[in-house]
């Protein structure tokens, strides 16, 4: 993601814009600019699917269902799809933002859906048919939390926010099996 000089209303205005780069032989290849970035609208905070034949993004382009939604595009050969949003089951008339995905799952930072407080981090399923789950505290907090990712065995991970003198940090997360074991007796009636 870069910051690009666009328009907004006839006036100058800075919009992110999506570019690709690829490592080759310890350089970085010239920016290739994502064919769907707009100089009228954000296009910005990206991350591929595992095989790196989707990309999730976020936009506040007209005609989605809030200030700023997840879409997808599908990689087909050297282009991508036209973006598609990802449905008012994910985004709201509020704020979706920074996704990652993690096998079938999606996490992203919402302030429209059910929360904390400020931005909150959920979980839904990446075909964006389920409703998302607030992952809830310590995770999230009262304040800003987004962007969360984690490493490859899914138990270490890392998430900014503000919740320290509202000043953005990045902190360490891990995540712990929580094993629960019920007792009781059953009846039939």
């Amino acid at each position: 993601t870069k910051n690009n000089l666009g328009k907004k209303n006839g006036k100058e205005v800075i919009v992110l814009a999506l570019y690709f780069s690829n490592y080759v032989n310890g350089e970085w290849s010239d920016l290739v600019p994502f064919e769907f970035n707009n100089e009228s609208y954000n296009v910005g905070h990206a991350v591929f699917n595992e095989d790196e034949s989707k990309i999730y993004f976020v936009s506040d382009k007209p005609g989605g269902y809030g200030e700023s939604d997840l879409y997808v595009s599908e990689k087909y050969g050297l282009s991508w799809s036209e973006p598609k949003n990802m449905g008012g089951v994910i985004n709201t008339e509020h704020k979706e933002m920074f996704p990652f995905i993690q096998g079938k799952n999606l996490y992203f930072a919402s302030n429209g859906h059910y929360g904390l407080g400020g931005l909150d981090i959920f979980q839904a399923s990446i075909s964006g048919n389920s409703s998302p789950i607030n992952i809830g505290y310590p995770v999230n907090t009262s304040h800003d939390d987004f962007n969360l990712v984690f490493d490859a065995t899914e138990k270490i991970g890392f998430l900014s926010s503000n919740r320290v003198d509202n000043i953005d940090r990045i902190y360490h997360v891990e995540r712990k099996l929580l094993n629960i074991s019920i007792a009781g007796d059953v009846y039939a009636q």
